[in-house]
C-alpha cells in the first residue's frame, strides 16, 4: 500500500514535486515522468496527490501498483507556496488526512475541508508545454511540475523500470481471472477500446470526440488475420454489442469486470491493440509485451486547441495512425 499523504517522513528536503490528477491513464503518465526524473537526476521526487486522493469519481489508483515514489505531505506542499499556510493549519491537514485513511466519515469531512483549504504550490512551477519537452532533462530543483506529460519521450530511456512499477499488484477478481484465461487461450487476441461515457457529456465533448465506427472498421481491417479475435473493452457495452451484433469478425466482449485497473491489465494481455483517444487504452497497449505488437491509434487525439497542444507527441513513432 502506498504511504498516505500525511507521511511523517520530513527529514529529506523535497527537490521536485509532481502534481497527480485525472483518471488512471493520466496518473500513469504523471508517475512515469516523475519516476524517470528521479532516476535520471537522483533528485528527491515526491507526488502531490491531494487532488486525486480524495476525489470521489477519479481517485488515486496507483497504490494498487508497484510504485515506489513517496507521496508528499502537506508540509512538503507548503514549502512550494509563495504564501505558506500557518504551521497549525498544516498540522491539522496532515492529522485529518491520516484519520481519513481509515474512516469513511473523516474521509467525507476531509473532502469538504480540502475544497477551501487545499494547498496550492505556486513557486518554482513548470507548466506542461511542448516547448518544455527537453527542459525536464536539464531541470534544476526545486521544481513543481504541473501537467499531464503525455509523451513517451519523457520516460522512454527508463521504460524497463517504468513497466515494473506500473505492474498491478492486486489479485484478479474471479470475473477478471475468467477473462484472462479466455484471452490466454486465443491464438491472436487484439484488444479494441471504445470509449463513450464521459466523452458524450456537454463538458467533455467539446474537447474529445467519440471515435467513429469508420476508425474501428479501418483498424480492424488493418490488424485482422485468419486466427485473430477482437477483444472489446468499453464503458458502454450495451451500445457496443448492438453496433457489432452482425460483425463478421470473431469477438470477445469483456463485460462485468467492474474495475478499470483490471480491464487495463486484461487489455495489456492482448497481442495487438486498437486504442481509443484515451490514455487508459494508451497505457494498456504500451504495457503489452508481445514481441510482434502492433498498435493502431487515432491520428487526431482531441478536438480543442488546448488538448491538441498538449497531446501532439502522445503517439509513439512506431504505432500506426488512422
Amino acid at each position: 500500500m502506498h504511504p498516505p499523504i500525511n507521511s511523517a517522513e520530513h527529514t529529506q528536503q523535497t527537490d521536485i514535486l509532481v502534481r497527480v490528477t485525472g483518471g488512471l491513464g493520466n496518473q500513469m503518465f504523471q508517475y512515469a515522468c516523475a519516476k524517470a526524473l528521479q532516476l535520471q537526476t537522483g533528485a528527491n521526487v515526491k507526488l502531490d496527490i491531494q487532488h486525486s486522493q480524495w476525489h470521489a469519481r477519479r481517485p488515486w489508483q496507483l497504490d494498487q501498483f508497484a510504485v515506489s515514489l513517496p507521496v508528499a505531505s502537506f508540509r512538503d506542499l507548503n514549502q512550494f507556496c509563495s504564501q505558506p499556510r500557518a504551521e497549525l493549519k498544516i498540522k491539522q491537514l496532515d492529522w485529518m488526512a491520516g484519520k481519513a485513511q481509515s474512516s469513511p466519515i473523516y474521509r467525507k469531512l476531509f473532502r469538504k475541508l480540502l475544497k477551501s483549504n487545499a494547498v496550492h504550490p505556486d513557486r518554482y512551477c513548470i507548466k506542461e508545454a511542448p516547448e518544455n519537452s527537453k527542459l525536464l532533462s536539464t531541470l534544476d530543483s526545486p521544481a513543481y511540475l504541473d501537467g499531464y506529460w503525455q509523451n513517451e519521450d519523457y520516460f522512454k530511456t527508463q521504460q524497463n523500470i517504468i513497466r515494473q512499477e506500473l505492474t498491478l499488484q492486486t489479485l484478479m477478481s474471479p470475473s477478471a481471472a475468467e477473462f484472462a484465461d479466455k484471452i490466454t487461450m486465443l491464438e491472436c487476441p487484439i484488444s479494441m477500446h471504445i470509449r463513450r461515457g464521459d466523452y458524450l457529456s456537454r463538458k467533455v465533448k467539446s474537447m474529445f470526440q467519440v471515435m467513429p465506427m469508420d476508425y474501428y472498421d479501418t483498424a480492424m481491417r488493418l490488424l485482422s488475420s485468419q486466427n485473430s479475435t477482437f477483444v472489446i473493452f468499453s464503458d458502454d457495452m450495451t451500445w457496443v454489442k448492438e453496433k457489432f451484433y452482425s460483425s463478421d469478425y470473431p469477438l470477445l466482449f469483456v463485460d462485468g469486470v467492474h474495475s478499470g485497473v483490471e480491464d487495463q491489465r486484461l487489455l495489456s494481455m492482448c497481442h495487438h491493440h486498437i486504442i481509443a483517444n484515451s490514455t487508459f487504452s494508451w497505457w494498456g497497449a504500451w504495457l503489452g509485451n508481445a514481441k510482434d505488437k502492433k498498435v493502431v491509434a487515432p491520428k487526431h487525439w482531441g478536438l480543442s486547441e488546448s488538448v491538441q497542444h498538449i497531446t501532439q507527441g502522445i503517439i509513439p513513432a512506431e504505432w500506426i495512425r488512422v
